[in-house]
């Protein structure tokens, strides 16, 4: 008996309804969905290379002594931590080098930083001695002369050194530097060695060294501070700006002020009076308010 054709069944329309799926997470470009990361296929390499640890030596390429150090700081103020090292503090003549140099390290030990001015190789200098030694007498002697003066310890200070103008370029006399050549605008590669030099001292001693040099002496005293941690430039006899290696300023000059009972406290030494505060930016016996 022949087999009737099979029709497609009716469906109810109640059944035609779409089964509800699932709703899927949305698409973003945030670095996570709901609470796990999202990393995209084609930056997992970069991803993986960010986790591992770096490397700045391979033996097949050279040898390393290791990375720069990172030295010290002392905290004298919110704005002006310096760090251990050689700092040069420039000026030209009549600037009120003397004057901010006391000041800068009376503000020191104020804040609790063990702090020394020397005042050497500059008329009315005192004599110096260190056991049976004397010191600070010649100029080719001054670095083995200050490491024997800056007391060693683990807490970093500061000592000034007004001046090493003299010392500077009496370094040159060093048999080492002999028949040197000059370059453009005077200095010499004795200058730079000279700041090395001085670089190590404070590296050794854990000290920040601020070495005051006359710039109308030594106009290309600013080149010289790429050796060095960093520089400072006087505004007045109570300000100065400066920049250094450090995160604080990043090479960036910044503006501090030295409290005025400081500034006050060395020109009165001098019987100089107080600090004029309205007079600023060229240094005038004015300053002195007399």
């Amino acid at each position: 008996m022949p087999q009737k054709p099979i029709s497609n069944p009716v469906i109810p329309p109640e059944l035609m309804i779409p089964t509800k799926v699932k709703r899927q997470n949305p698409l973003t470009t945030d670095l996570t969905v709901g609470a796990s990361p999202a990393i995209p296929v084609q930056s997992r390499r970069e991803a993986a290379e960010l986790t591992r640890k770096p490397q700045y030596v391979h033996p097949a390429a050279a040898r390393s002594g290791g990375l720069p150090d990172i030295p010290d700081r002392l905290n004298i103020s919110d704005d002006f931590k310096p760090a251990a090292g050689v700092y040069l503090l420039a000026a030209p003549t009549g600037a009120g080098k003397t004057i901010l140099s006391m000041s800068l390290v009376d503000w020191a030990n104020a804040e609790g930083v063990p702090a020394t001015y020397i005042y050497c190789f500059e008329p009315r200098r005192p004599l110096w001695t260190a056991g049976k030694r004397r010191v600070f007498k010649d100029p080719d002697k001054f670095i083995a002369d200050a490491k024997t003066v800056i007391t060693t310890g683990s807490a970093p200070k500061l000592v000034v050194f007004d001046s090493v103008t003299l010392p500077i370029k009496a370094w040159a006399s060093v048999p080492a530097w002999r028949h040197q050549s000059t370059f453009q605008g005077g200095m010499q590669p004795s200058d730079r060695g000279f700041i090395d030099e001085m670089m190590d001292v404070t590296g050794d001693t854990n000290t920040c060294a601020v070495l005051v040099i006359n710039s109308t002496l030594v106009p290309y005293v600013t080149a010289l501070s790429g050796g060095a941690e960093g520089i400072i430039l006087i505004r007045d006899v109570g300000s100065f700006s400066y920049s250094d290696r450090t995160s604080a300023s990043k090479r960036r000059r910044k503006e501090i002020s030295i409290p005025v009972q400081y500034v006050d406290a060395a020109l009165d030494y001098f019987k100089f009076g107080t600090f004029n505060q309205a007079k600023t930016h060229v240094w005038k016996r004015g300053f002195s308010g007399i």
